[in-house]
């Protein structure tokens, strides 16, 4: 080994708790980051292995508008295209007799044709080939079993629209392909069998397609196309998970750079650790210089044991991630399936490429950090008289002045582009979040020296001097400031935009509902099944004696122009039209078109991330040809950042054929009550029928219930942030105490207590806490207004005011004052628990 590398390394050893800490700090980061992308990870392969499982190899679906498909149309296409591997299936929901609220999906499959288009794993086709050797039999996985309380083998009884029939199911105990990661309540079964079942002979309810990727693949799509004529729609399986799975992208990103922070935070405690490890050799490097070391060698001596600390450090952190990970993929998966897309049971998934790059990464994170101590190391010259702790107060204030002046600048000059890009959001954002934090040294300075001429009383000399001690090492305390400002300031930003959020949802929430009571049916109902008796229950409330008006909603996904577009058609009286805030159109304008031309209204959602406004186009299919519609406004709508076009329920039914009902709103009359309303719907509704009745507010609190689970991983990573920054501040003291040692010592030799020497180092965290808490206010207030006003709408689409609520505030800025004591508690018996003969040694 190199002598100089021995003489670091050597060096190191010797103070562990020092490169520990900082150390500590890059793990946190790194588990922190790879926590969040396991979890993110296994949530997309969980969805795709589920739909692996329904979908298998196909990659398009040809099915109707509404209703089954001729079985016909399956013999055509085989007979039309030899080449063609086609699967054709029938769907249907249907519930056991024993249990009529439990709803299971059954899906009747060709096996044979299963074979050919090579669907299954050949470990899979025993149990496939036993659905036409057995008829009336059905696979399914062990927890549908358990569901329905039936044993594997045996009977069991089913009906749907009145038909019953039965079924013996069996759960293979291993199987693969098709079969593998079945999800819960699916059975399939022999298409016939289901064809019998049903009474839906001849008949199907969609044909899976396996094209691949050949250089004959798109003319093969275009006669498919014009085999169909148009009578039936082919959909791009493919491209529709695809683009299920980037709905959560915004959601993904914001994760993953609200991640970063943390890792952020631990290179200001490396490159702490780093300058006050070169102060303290700077005798050493002196001397190393004058025996004809090279500044190049000093350099890449300190940033080779900074590579090295980042190794360790980031090889502990990958493994605290994945620990860490099992506990935040609760949260995340939560939050995708409420949101984006159905997640309902993830196992952690480690990926080696993942660890590996995210290693490399803190590494590489760590060795950045070094950099200005490194060249501050190797521009020491052979003979100097002193070592320069620190910088003079002016000297001090005029580069970190220049710093923060060229990191705002460069923030500037970034956002003047004016690109829509979370990345780039980010990058701003972090920009400006350092520039102000680098003056943390310098108000930290400037307050030091002011309490100093204020603690002038004798009993107050040792706040007088914990606070100098301050003072006279800004270039270590500054940097713990500046990250621990720099994690509070993100933190209560985070902790602001949160509540402006809230703020935002629970005023839209009070202006949409307008009814005094909404009618559902509970998730568990297939949505087929639910819309038919939601249509037939609003024919009888439309005549119901309590009530004055009755509106509803039916909400479908229709093909636009280049993607599936979410339309909702309302039927609205004249009282629900006050539930809409339009943000760009003129309401009476709006409302006169509602039912008169062929307009519709759009979200904030879909206006932004479609670059359309009022007096734009719309292009949808419809059942009778491409039909566009004129967009006359554009709404207030926080229910889905994806967007809608919202339209009359009359102009709805005017291009599609459809008569479900997703959502009822019912109005009471002036002489009901609410409660006996409710007990005549026991009436009206069918026993069979589950039906969910809730008023205004239940709705509301369950919405803002979902909100804060939502929102609940976001608090997680800013306290963990919050944590790597309190390492900070416990680093650089107990480094001071290193290098006072002495100090310490002969106070204690000349009679000063251990009450008053945890004093001094109290004032010390407390006065480095004040001015981070303190300057964390007008910072994470503009975090808070740039991730309200720039990143959630590049992310989502919304607009909304910022709340700065007062108390939320103050308890953030108190809850750093108070964990900045807290991690001096053990600095400060270090401290007091060193006796004098031992810090005095030397002497």
């Amino acid at each position: 080994m190199p002598l100089l590398w021995a003489i670091n390394l050597n060096y190191l050893l010797r103070r562990p708790w020092q490169s520990g800490l900082a150390g500590l700090g890059i793990s946190l980061g790194v588990a922190v980051i790879v926590a969040v992308q396991i979890a993110q990870q296994s949530a997309r392969n969980a969805f795709e292995m589920a739909q692996s499982t329904l979908f298998g190899r196909a990659t398009h679906r040809i099915q109707a508008d509404r209703g089954p498909l001729p079985e016909s149309l399956f013999r055509d296409l085989c007979l039309a295209f030899p080449e063609l591997q086609a699967t054709p299936f029938l769907e249907a929901s249907i519930r056991s007799t024993t249990q009529p609220h439990h709803w299971i999906q059954l899906i009747g499959i060709d096996a044979f044709s299963a074979f050919s288009a090579a669907r299954t794993a050949r470990a899979a086709k025993p149990a496939l080939f036993g659905l036409v050797m057995a008829p009336a039999s059905g696979l399914t996985n062990a927890n549908t079993l358990r569901h329905l309380n039936i044993a594997n083998g045996k009977d069991t009884s089913f009906e749907i629209d009145a038909q019953r029939f039965s079924l013996t199911l069996h759960a293979p105990a291993q199987a693969k392909g098709l079969l593998e990661a079945l999800p819960d309540d699916v059975i399939f079964s022999d298409i016939a069998t289901v064809q019998d079942a049903l009474g839906m002979f001849g008949l199907l309810s969609y044909i899976d397609l396996e094209i691949p990727a050949a250089p004959h693949r798109h003319a093969l799509l275009t006669s498919i196309r014009d085999h169909l004529n148009g009578h039936y729609e082919m959909r791009d399986l493919r491209q529709e998970r695809a683009d299920q799975q980037g709905l959560s992208k915004a959601f993904d990103t914001n994760l993953t750079a609200l991640s970063l922070l943390a890792l952020l935070v631990g290179m200001f405690l490396v490159y702490n650790t780093e300058s006050f490890l070169i102060v303290q050799r700077r005798f050493l490097f002196m001397r190393l210089r004058a025996v004809g070391v090279t500044r190049g060698e000093i350099f890449r001596s300190v940033l080779g044991e900074s590579a090295c600390l980042g190794a360790v450090a980031s090889a502990f952190g990958v493994c605290g991630g994945v620990i860490l990970a099992n506990s935040l993929l609760g949260l995340i998966t939560r939050t995708v399936d409420n949101f984006y897309y159905p997640v309902h049971a993830a196992d952690v998934v480690i990926s080696p490429g993942l660890l590996l790059a995210v290693w490399i990464g803190g590494v590489c994170a760590t060795v950045f950090a070094a950099i200005p101590a490194a060249m501050e190391a190797a521009a020491t010259a052979p003979i100097q008289t002193q070592a320069r702790v620190s910088a003079r107060p002016g000297r001090l204030l005029a580069r970190k002045s220049v710093q923060s002046l060229s990191a705002l600048a460069l923030a500037g000059v970034l956002a003047s582009f004016g690109l829509r890009n979370l990345w780039l959001d980010f990058l701003i954002l972090s920009i400006g979040l350092v520039a102000p934090a680098l003056l943390m040294p310098v108000y930290l300075s400037w307050l030091s020296r002011q309490l100093t001429r204020c603690l002038v009383r004798r009993e107050l000399w040792p706040e007088r001097i914990g606070v100098e001690t301050v003072h006279h090492h800004r270039a270590r305390t500054g940097v713990a400031a500046s990250a621990l400002c720099l994690a509070a300031a993100v933190s209560l930003g985070m902790l602001l935009m949160t509540a402006s959020f809230r703020a935002a949802v629970d005023d839209w929430l009070r202006e949409l509902l307008v009814a005094d009571a909404y009618l559902s049916a509970p998730k568990s109902v297939p949505v087929p099944i639910a819309e038919q008796f939601l249509a037939r229950l609003k024919a009888k409330l439309q005549v119901h004696d309590a009530l004055s008006a009755v509106s509803s909603v039916t909400r479908r996904e229709v093909m636009g122009e280049l993607s599936v577009i979410q339309v909702a058609a309302y039927d609205l009286p004249a009282k629900a039209r006050a539930g809409f805030r339009f943000l760009a159109g003129d309401r009476t304008a709006i409302w006169r078109r509602w039912t008169t031309s062929d307009s519709v209204i759009v979200s904030e959602p879909y206006a932004f991330h479609h670059h359309v406004g009022v007096g734009d186009t719309v292009s949808m299919r419809t059942p009778r040809g491409q039909v566009t519609f004129e967009i006359a406004g554009v709404y207030r709508d926080f229910a889905s950042e994806r967007g809608t076009v919202a339209m009359s329920l009359e102009r709805f039914h005017q291009y599609w054929p459809d008569q479900g009902v997703s959502g009822i709103g019912v109005y009471l009359a002036p002489h009901a009550r609410f409660d006996e309303f409710k007990a005549s719907l026991a009436h009206i509704a069918a026993p069979d029928e589950p039906l969910l009745v809730r008023r205004a507010q239940d709705i509301q609190a369950l919405s803002l219930r979902i909100f804060d689970r939502t929102f609940a991983i976001t608090k997680v990573l800013g306290a963990i942030a919050m944590g790597v920054s309190l390492v900070g501040i416990m680093g650089a003291l107990l480094a001071q105490q290193l290098e006072r040692a002495r100090d310490y010592g002969v106070l204690r030799a000349i009679g000063v207590g251990k009450y008053q020497l945890f004093r001094i180092v109290l004032a010390q965290t407390l006065l480095i806490g004040f001015v981070a808490a303190t300057g964390a206010v007008p910072i994470g207030i503009g975090c808070a207004l740039f991730l309200v006003q720039v990143v959630n709408l590049h992310a989502f689409g919304w607009t909304m005011p910022v709340t700065l609520p007062a108390s939320l505030i103050f308890w953030t800025w108190a809850g750093v004052l108070a964990a900045s004591a807290l991690a001096a508690i053990y600095p400060a018996v270090q401290v007091v628990r060193t006796p004098p003969a031992r810090a005095l040694h030397y002497e």
